[in-house]
């Protein structure tokens, strides 16, 4: 599950948020392993629009518990 919520500042530029939950499990038989957990993700992003051909686009997560 994800959402999120943006916002424009100005009409080329923009912040956000997003978060997320996610229960997992992976096998992977050519390594004889499992991965598996569950845990929550908080994070923004922010993109900046110089011109028409041009833009800066960054974003960070925070991950949460996983087993």
């Amino acid at each position: 599950m994800t959402a999120g919520l943006g916002r424009k500042l100005t009409p080329d530029f923009l912040i956000g948020l997003v978060t997320g939950y996610e229960h997992f499990k992976y096998d992977v038989a050519a390594l004889a392993g499992t991965l598996k957990g569950d845990g929550g993700t908080v994070g923004g992003y922010a993109a900046w629009r110089f011109t028409r051909q041009l833009r800066w686009d960054a974003g960070t997560g925070l991950v949460g518990h996983c087993l």
